[in-house]
């Protein structure tokens, strides 16, 4: 029987570690691997380089193997790098010095891959136990399609890993702070954001339950209607990127068809997914705690306002694209050019320039000159509001439910 003592201590991304275990019952022939040893005590400390995905440890110690046996010592290092958003790399290495040759080496490697379901689960909440709220994250919808954004627009795609850890602190630091205290951590978070994490976004999406604890014990159901929202925005960039970069690819004739079973896919969870219409802007202005935080905190909230901004901004330049040159179409309705001629879908090499509304965004929080009213799709991104109205729709709730939430904090 083995008993084992745990401590840890976190120093922001930092954590330091100590370990002991000690095992009683039968001797083991010395140094035995198949053995646990009889008594064993170390210290580690890890480091996340969470902008990287990578995750640093080293560890080291002592091991008594038998009783009465000489301490051996351990020592040991290894790293976890989120090699892609699915892919996951573990490198480890652990030598033992024995009282008496030899010593051991151990090495370890190890490769996760994530798939993702077809299809919401349906399966029934768990019944009997009241207090017991679900923890049912969801994947992205399996394709190839996946991540393209990242791969052809990387500057835009990891701007939004940076916006959703600043939703995450921001609410955090609304549901455990009160009065100056408050104020002084709000102050601190938007120079953070402002002058470091805008400048050098994370390379994949940070798991914001390790930004938001708190947050996310009260009102898990309320970050799960976020993140099932922002998963249909990354989707739906993944499917215009990947059209854009293969054009001949399957079904990419008509990639609003494509995002439109996107959407439908959103909506069949309808415990989280937002009205497909819009809503009265009563529920946002109308309430007694209305625009509090707006008032309170206008600068971080002009912040959330460009996010909103450039989240459905950058839909614009891809909707363009496609009703230029006829990729939203069936087969056979690409738009005539002057001549009368069919117009030809654009090479690879032709893909939409993001810089423009990339440069405006920037320029918007560098002089801190932010949108005064809360963005609307249909004004942001018109065409794409017109070939895609449930989705801009959703969205406009989205970004609702957000300013509802922050004023209520």
């Amino acid at each position: 029987m083995t008993g084992k003592v745990i401590a840890t201590r976190s120093f922001g991304v930092t954590r330091l570690h100590l370990n002991a275990a000690f095992t009683a019952g039968p001797e083991a022939p010395k140094y035995d691997l198949e053995f646990p040893a009889r008594a064993t005590a170390t210290i580690a400390l890890d480091r996340s380089l969470w902008r990287q995905s990578l995750l640093l440890g080293i560890e080291g110690g002592v091991t008594e193997e038998v009783s009465g046996a000489s301490a051996s010592w351990l020592g040991g290092a290894g790293l976890r790098w989120q090699w892609t958003p699915v892919d996951v790399l573990d490198l480890g290495y652990r030598i033992t010095i024995h009282d008496a040759p030899p010593t051991t080496h151990q090495v370890s490697i190890g490769l996760t891959h994530t798939w993702g379901r077809g299809r919401p689960s349906r399966r029934p909440p768990p019944v009997g136990v009241p207090a017991l709220d679900r923890r049912d994250e969801q994947f992205y919808a399996p394709g190839r399609f996946n991540w393209s954004f990242l791969k052809e627009a990387h500057e835009a795609a990891r701007l939004f890993n940076a916006f959703d850890y600043g939703h995450a602190i921001l609410y955090e630091r609304m549901s455990t702070k009160r009065g100056p205290a408050l104020d002084t951590s709000l102050v601190e978070a938007y120079r953070f954001l402002t002058a470091d994490l805008l400048v050098r976004p994370p390379r994949f999406a940070v798991a914001e339950e390790a930004v938001m604890p708190r947050y996310a014990e009260g009102y898990w159901r309320a970050k799960q209607v976020f993140e099932w929202a922002h998963l249909l925005h990354r989707q739906i960039y993944d499917r215009y990127a990947d059209c854009a970069l293969r054009t001949a690819a399957p079904g990419c004739a008509n990639v609003d068809s494509l995002i439109e079973t996107l959407t439908d896919r959103y909506l069949e969870r309808r415990e989280y997914a937002l009205a497909p219409v819009p809503k009265t802007m009563a529920l946002m202005d109308g309430q007694p705690y209305s625009g509090i935080f707006a008032r309170e905190q206008p600068t971080f909230n002009g912040l959330i306002w460009a996010y909103h901004w450039l989240q459905v901004g950058l839909y614009e330049p891809y909707a363009r694209r496609s009703l230029e040159f006829g990729v939203g179409r069936g087969a056979g309705e690409a738009p005539a050019s002057q001549d009368g001629a069919p117009r030809l879908t654009p090479p690879d090499s032709q893909l939409p320039t993001l810089s423009p509304v990339l440069a405006h965004f920037r320029q918007m929080v560098a002089s801190e000159r932010f949108p005064e009213v809360m963005p609307m799709t249909s004004a942001v991104a018109p065409v794409f509001t017109a070939a895609h109205p449930r989705a801009a729709a959703i969205f406009d709730n989205l970004h609702s439910l957000h300013d509802v939430i922050s004023d209520i904090l």
